[in-house]
């Protein structure tokens, strides 16, 4: 129900000139509402656990943020052909892969608990670890072979279009229903990598080619 008030606002004004009359309106369901958004928000901030969570997934999204672009500037650093231009970034690919198994083997005989409860069957290897190995490997491999002939600017702008393809893949699989909105985000998505390609000073057409299919 919404009441109706009128207020004479009692402002300065020259002599002989009329009152200023204020109409407003007041709606009871919206501000209560509102109210109830507000004691909602205040709850989840004084939650100690949602707090606690919270600072946990901004620590982890900063950490992979640092570490990704640390990563990337020293790939430039040692790939790039106007740096130090190690002409085996293949190689250094398989010895960084060699050290992360070496790692989390390490880990799983420390902490027994992380070891599965079932070894997987050769199905489940052929069918999903061996084709998420494949991807992983072209993924790195031609990352760091892009990194010798284009710019690290270029290469992050090309690595930004990855939810496009998502998209598109989540579509074959059947894991997202084609919808208008969706459809739209790769629209402009692809539009943003056409035009980003099309401005780049230093375009290197197979360096773009290995980034995007990276």
């Amino acid at each position: 129900m919404q009441h109706e008030y009128t207020e004479l606002a009692d402002m300065a004004r020259a002599p002989g000139r009329p009152a200023v009359i204020v109409e407003s309106t007041y709606d009871p369901v919206t501000a209560s509402a509102t109210m109830q958004r507000r004691h909602r928000v205040a709850g989840l901030l004084d939650d100690p656990e949602l707090r606690k969570h919270a600072l946990v997934v901004v620590t982890y999204v900063l950490l992979w943020y640092t570490f990704s672009g640390v990563l990337s500037v020293y790939n430039k650093w040692l790939f790039g052909a106007s740096e130090r231009d190690f002409p085996f970034p293949l190689f250094v690919g398989s010895i960084h892969m060699v050290v992360q198994y070496t790692l989390a083997t390490a880990c799983i005989w420390m902490f027994p608990s992380l070891r599965p409860s079932q070894s997987p069957t050769w199905r489940v290897y052929l069918t999903r670890v061996v084709p998420c190995g494949i991807a992983s490997a072209l993924d790195i491999g031609l990352s760091n072979i892009s990194l010798r002939t284009i710019t690290l600017t270029f290469y992050t702008m090309c690595k930004s279009s990855n939810l496009g393809f998502v998209l598109v893949f989540a579509f074959i699989f059947g894991l997202e229903r084609p919808r208008v909105a969706l459809i739209a985000i790769i629209v402009v998505i692809s539009v943003g990598v056409a035009l980003m390609a099309a401005g780049e000073v230093d375009f290197v057409l197979s360096g773009f080619l290995e980034a995007i299919t990276s």
